[in-house]
């Protein structure tokens, strides 16, 4: 008896066990078939919506036609109305053709600058510049000490510290120049994107030579021979 007894047991929590699963599944089963069919509800609200604005220009057009036939009065509200409605697409086709846009990612003055490092440095040279993502170095095909943090990121990389020191370093501070070394530095830039991004002490770089200039860009030889 306490054998039957104890394979009864058994058998009723496996069919509790069995019971519970198929129940869990069994809901699985409602909740995705309701998830499909909200999915399908907001297809369909969706298309409808998109419908209902497609067909709003129609039915303008229809009631103004029916406007314009229905005496003087009527007619003279509908020529408003009409001219009122084209002059507002007109308005919106004009800011767009007549806004001046223009966007540029390099000035005539860094695309010379470029020129000028690629005249004065070494095809391996390693440059220093402010973490942009215009900064003329990328027109010359220099190593550059780091690039645009927004693209460095988008990579898993960490960047933190070395954009830390590229600031410390154009900082001209007591560990400035042992930085330069430590990450071996051949030249440096200053300009108006390092004036923007990092705090510049020109007074510190003007202890290197100045290779070149153009406007308001400079190029600094770091290593010395």
């Amino acid at each position: 008896m306490p054998a039957w007894g104890s394979c009864s047991r058994v058998r009723a929590n496996i069919s509790a066990t069995a019971g519970a699963h198929s129940r869990k599944a069994a809901a699985a089963r409602r909740a995705s078939a309701a998830a499909k069919a909200s999915t399908r509800k907001a297809s369909s609200r969706g298309r409808k919506t998109s419908t209902r604005r497609g067909a709003s220009a129609p039915l303008v057009a229809l009631l103004l036609a029916k406007l314009y036939q229905q005496g003087p009065i009527r007619r003279t509200a509908a020529i408003i109305l009409f001219v009122c409605v084209t002059l507002a697409g007109a308005l919106d086709v004009a800011s767009i053709t007549l806004r001046s846009g223009t966007y540029g990612v390099f000035d005539a003055a860094g695309m010379a600058f470029a020129e000028l490092i690629k005249q004065k440095t070494a095809p391996r040279a390693l440059i220093i510049h402010a973490p942009v993502h215009n900064t003329p170095v990328f027109l010359t095909g220099r190593r550059s000490l780091m690039g645009y943090p927004g693209h460095i990121w988008t990579h898993g990389l960490q960047y933190l510290q070395r954009e830390g020191e590229i600031r410390r370093m154009y900082m001209g501070t007591a560990e400035s120049e042992q930085l330069l070394k430590n990450n071996n530095i051949d030249y440096a830039v200053i300009g108006p994107l390092e004036r923007a991004v990092v705090p510049v002490n020109e007074r510190f770089f003007s202890r290197f030579e100045k290779v070149g200039q153009v406007g308001e860009y400079s190029l600094y030889k770091i290593k010395r021979e």
